[in-house]
């Protein structure tokens, strides 16, 4: 459902494994986590930054709608084109050639199409790791634009805390390119506009490239399944466990919906 000459010119741009034009071959980016799916009218897979500016802005030129994708493994229908079949899912599933480790510095350049997997795998042999904790895996480009928090968010914060900086491509007819990279951690003048892509889905521009702050792998961990006696006694559980286990204390969890049991709460240290 789109016009010859866009995909001729599109293909042109990014060559035979950039364009995916078959039904089949697009299944998997039309369907989401959970039950969202749709039509799209092609999927645009560029590999480069430059190759991201040069698709959206010919896309913006002709009016074409693009749906940033990153992992695809959000549940609120935010990856996925309509039903229309008049959109064009942009993927980041082929941006994964840089990965810049500064063990100094304990931070990594990379590009966005890594998933959370594959980046902590790389970084178990230094004995760090990324400290966003998903029961998914996403794509960190994905991670940094919905600025995911995750289960170890007490100790470590959200993305938005460990990001220090993203390089990023906006919707506009040059698909201008914003270098917001730094490795400074305390870089403290001036607007940090990082943020204003950190967490806005995609709606600014499309994050091609991040600098991450990345942290020690914890030399032990341990896991306490606890029933609260009722639902007043939550808080000042959280309050005790914080008291008793200091920086150590990395997640408190509640765990309801058990079928035949009472409800529980999950802590981590």
């Amino acid at each position: 459902m789109i016009d010859e000459r866009h995909r001729a010119a599109l293909l042109d741009m990014l060559g035979d494994k950039g364009v995916v034009s078959d039904g089949g071959d697009m299944a998997g980016y039309q369907t989401g986590a959970r039950y969202d799916a749709g039509i799209a009218a092609l999927v645009l897979r560029p590999r480069t930054t430059e190759e991201v500016s040069q698709t959206v802005a010919y896309c913006v030129r002709h009016d074409l709608t693009i749906v940033p994708q990153s992992g695809n493994t959000g549940l609120v229908s935010g990856s996925t084109p309509d039903t229309s079949g008049k959109q064009i899912v942009l993927s980041l599933d082929r941006m994964t050639d840089r990965f810049d480790l500064d063990l100094d510095n304990r931070s990594l350049r990379l590009d966005a199409g890594f998933r959370l997997s594959d980046i902590n795998s790389r970084l178990e042999k230094h004995g760090l790791f990324f400290p966003i904790d998903l029961g998914a895996d996403p794509r960190i480009g994905g991670m940094l634009a919905t600025n995911t928090g995750g289960s170890r968010f007490l100790k470590y914060g959200d993305v938005r805390r460990n990001t220090l900086g993203i390089k990023v491509v906006l919707a506009d007819e040059a698909g201008t390119i914003l270098d917001l990279t730094s490795e400074l951690r305390k870089n403290n003048t001036g607007i940090d506009w990082k943020q204003v892509f950190i967490g806005t889905s995609g709606a600014f521009g499309i994050i091609t490239e991040c600098v991450l702050n990345i942290e020690p792998l914890p030399k032990q961990v341990a896991t306490a399944y606890l029933v609260p006696a009722s639902g007043a006694h939550v808080m000042p559980l959280l309050r005790a466990m914080e008291d008793r286990l200091g920086a150590y204390f990395s997640a408190f969890e509640g765990i309801s919906k058990i079928p035949s049991r009472r409800r529980s709460t999950m802590c981590h240290r």
